[in-house]
Order: C-alpha cells, then structure tokens, then sequence
C-alpha cells in the first residue's frame, strides 16, 4: 500500500502486510509500525492525509501512537465487501466532487447499494478529482480489473503545490 499517511514525511509511505517490514517513507526509510490495513487509500475527513479503506470501514493513522482509528464502522451500516480476501468495496471515489472520496458499498442482505459520504468538513478546495484524466481512468479501472484505489496524475498531500488546471483537463 502507498498512501500519504504522515504529514512528518514528504510523499507517500510505505507498507505491506508483513509487519516487519513497518512502515516505510518514499524513501524507504523505516519510519515506524506500518497499520495493518493495506487494502485502499481514502480521502476522507478533510486533511491531505489518505485514510484507509478496509472492509467496510474507514480508519485513520494517529501517526503519533502508530495506531488506527476507526471512523466509520460500515457494519452498523449494515454494509458488506465485496470479498473475503481483499475485502474491497464496490467502489470508491470522488463522485460528489468535493474531492473528498465516497464509497459503495453492497449491503449485506445483497438487496441495496449503499453510497457513503463524509460529514466532516474541510479547509481545503480543489476541483472534482474526476476532471483528473489519471484519477478517472483509475476509478474505471477499479471496475474493469484488479480493484486498486484511483489516484491523481499530481501529488495530493501535506506540503502539496496547487495542480495547475490545464493538468487537470
């Protein structure tokens, strides 16, 4: 997994679901305990930081204690993956377009699909994620291939510069 979880590093971090290989900067410095989720990345409560998808349920890394938290249990939702190994959602993405990424989810009866948004607000503004050529093609590929989280064609996180918005066409 590659995710800017600790605004301390420049970039993204690193890890795998060996836990000793901990958790790695772009540099592959070992930084610390990596978080045993290793599934996807989320844009979710309104920092740059990425939050983890895994399940359903979304968590954030306290980088400080190198532990999880969980911020929303899709299970009281009554939401399901949509495997058992990769534990992946329908979908994720930024579909409202506020650049915060929303998730689908199947419910677990299979007789619904829930859409799941944040509530928490955020200082920052940027453009729909989707008018990323980049980021639209990987949230098509989320639904045609192996199920990876989408990412933009610019680096979104702490000490980020503003993307110029003819990349963004």
């Amino acid at each position: 997994m590659a995710a800017d979880i600790d605004p301390r590093y420049p970039g993204a971090e690193l890890w795998a679901s060996s836990p000793e290989l901990g958790l790695l900067s772009c540099r592959g410095e070992k930084i610390g305990p990596a978080p045993r989720a290793v599934n996807f990345g989320l844009w979710w409560d309104g920092d740059l930081q990425r939050e983890l998808l895994d399940g359903p349920a979304v968590y954030k890394w306290a980088y400080q204690s190198a532990q999880m938290t969980t911020l929303l249990d899709g299970k009281l939702l009554g939401a399901a993956s949509c495997n058992g190994s990769k534990a992946t959602p329908c979908l994720s993405a930024d579909l409202l377009g506020d650049w915060r990424e929303e998730v689908v989810w199947r419910t677990a009866t299979n007789d619904a699909l829930l859409l799941v948004t944040t509530t928490v607000p955020t200082e920052h503004r940027f453009v729909t994620l989707m008018q990323d050529r980049a980021y639209r093609l990987g949230v098509a590929r989320e639904n045609v291939g192996y199920n990876q989280p989408p990412h933009p064609g610019y680096y979104l996180g702490q000490g980020m510069k503003l993307p110029n918005a003819q990349v963004l066409k």
